[in-house]
């Protein structure tokens, strides 16, 4: 990049749509474009939504500026190249695709690198973190198995008709108290809740009814901005 801003993301993109639209909008604006890398676990459409719904919410027109995936043949006119570009993780090491795109990173002056979680929520995962902390758990330490929480995940999407399959409060403590029955790990982190009573938490958007009554139940002292998530991200 030589010097061009690159900006990498923590896995909870969708909670700083704001703090993204700044920056890109400030390159857009100065005719440059953005590439947006989606990391190996990020979902490329979700990806690319969320940058369509953000642009179009931040403008209100939809035909000013286009985000798209990066055509795999050269544009023949550089006025139809996207101004956000998402470049997909398995295409990160396509030279045919980004010889394709040459006059497009030529002009890209902001990187974004979006690596999501398939598994939890924002607030699950911070739940997660505060107890790990709490017990003195090594971050790496997997309290919940991953093959645990993918028959809830299924329940979810499949038979509950849920659009997010990821895990919000309620249901990662649920998944917590099933793994104390055979991980050490897990019954030392479920110990640790209550000593959650009385901390602060602080969030950039609204969270969901469930995630904000858990808080309570936990007895944390939570403030949300008066952001609320866009209606395709329904709980």
């Amino acid at each position: 990049m030589r010097g061009q801003s690159v900006l990498l993301c923590d896995p909870f993109y969708r909670d700083l749509t704001g703090m993204f639209l700044l920056p890109i909008q400030h390159q857009l604006l100065n005719h440059r474009k953005v590439l947006v890398l989606s990391g190996r676990c990020a979902g490329d459409e979700d990806v690319l939504l969320w940058l369509r719904q953000g642009l179009l919410e931040a403008t209100g027109l939809p035909e000013l500026w286009k985000a798209d995936f990066l055509p795999a043949a050269p544009s023949p006119h550089r006025e139809e190249l996207p101004d956000v570009g998402v470049l997909r993780f398995h295409d990160l090491y396509n030279l045919e695709l980004q010889q394709a795109n040459q006059a497009f990173f030529e002009d890209v002056a902001l990187v974004i690198l979006l690596e999501t979680s398939n598994l939890l929520g924002a607030s699950a995962a911070l739940l997660l973190n505060a107890v790990k902390v709490l017990g003195n758990i090594p971050h790496d330490i997997h309290l919940i198995a991953p093959s645990a929480i993918e028959p809830i995940q299924k329940l979810k999407v499949d038979y509950l008709k849920s659009k997010n399959p990821r895990l919000h409060t309620d249901e990662v403590l649920i998944a917590l108290s099933a793994s104390a029955a055979d991980r050490q790990e897990a019954r030392l982190a479920l110990s640790q809740l209550p000593k959650l009573e009385g901390c602060q938490a602080h969030t950039s958007v609204m969270l969901s009814d469930v995630d904000i009554k858990i808080f309570k139940k936990l007895g944390v002292q939570l403030t949300c901005e008066a952001v609320y998530e866009h209606s395709y991200l329904s709980h």
